[in-house]
């Protein structure tokens, strides 16, 4: 008989976001032990997770969520730098946290839960980065 994994969904909750955000600075700097910004950039940073992790919750339906995403998106794309936003480093920095979302959704859900909700963050993660990169051309 095969064994049922009863592990739920994590709420999405202010505890997990540290824990992401950790791992995501770690590995955008190379540096396993980066602290966490504590400045108008890592503000940025925290309000782009929240906003992906709320338009993931909601399954993509929720049009505040969305424009929230957006706006969230840009701010970050803002901060880049003053030069234009290259997307190929936007890519790689959202590749790195969708990874470490990842991680966490696996350690505290099913496999299940954690695809379904992973299919939901990648399409969060599409609608950012093209916020950030029309951002970072407007500059």
């Amino acid at each position: 008989m095969e064994q049922r994994d009863e592990r739920r969904a994590p709420a999405i909750t202010e505890e997990l976001i540290p824990e992401i955000l950790t791992g995501w600075v770690a590995c955008l700097r190379g540096n396993p032990n980066a602290c966490l910004r504590v400045d108008e950039r890592g503000f940025a940073e925290r309000n782009l997770l929240r906003a992906i992790l709320r338009v993931a919750r909601s399954e993509g339906n929720d049009e505040q969520a969305l424009q929230a995403l957006a706006q969230a998106a840009s701010r970050y794309g803002g901060l880049q730098s003053i030069h234009r936003v290259d997307p190929g480093e936007v890519i790689r920095q959202f590749g790195c946290l969708r990874s470490e979302i990842e991680l966490v959704l696996a350690s505290r859900c099913s496999a299940d839960t954690a695809f379904g909700m992973l299919v939901r963050v990648d399409a969060a993660l599409s609608v950012a980065t093209l916020s950030v990169i029309r951002a970072g051309h407007s500059l």
